[in-house]
């Protein structure tokens, strides 16, 4: 049987409701942090380049985050509807998918492929 170790971090167990609701709100305020707030300042960029250049802006953003060209840009139909229901539903009303969803379904540089 594994040898068992200590955790590497303080483990509480919170009993006190209100206790643990500070608690929680305590951790949930450190979302707001600066690095989380340069994170969505560089997310709402490029989404706004891809507002602005359609397509060719995705291209590029393809190509540097994940190191390839997409050829053809362009989601079937059937693919895109296919994904949002696959989708689970506590995500549909999730900000960057609405935004990426609105982006391409909105945008006239893209090939429609929204209904």
């Amino acid at each position: 049987m594994p040898e068992s170790r200590p955790a590497p971090f303080p483990l509480r167990v919170l009993q006190d409701p209100e206790q643990a609701r500070q608690e929680l709100a305590r951790v949930a305020s450190r979302n707001v942090s600066s690095s989380q707030q340069q994170a969505r300042s560089l997310v709402d960029g490029i989404l706004e380049d891809v507002r602005q250049r359609g397509d060719a802006a995705v291209a590029e953003y393809t190509e540097r985050f994940d190191r390839f060209r997409p050829v053809p840009i362009a989601v079937p139909k059937d693919d895109l509807g296919r994904a949002w229901q696959e989708l689970p539903e506590n995500l549909r009303g999730n900000r960057i998918c609405d935004s990426i969803l609105g982006t391409h379904c909105l945008s006239s540089r893209h090939t429609p492929v929204c209904s």
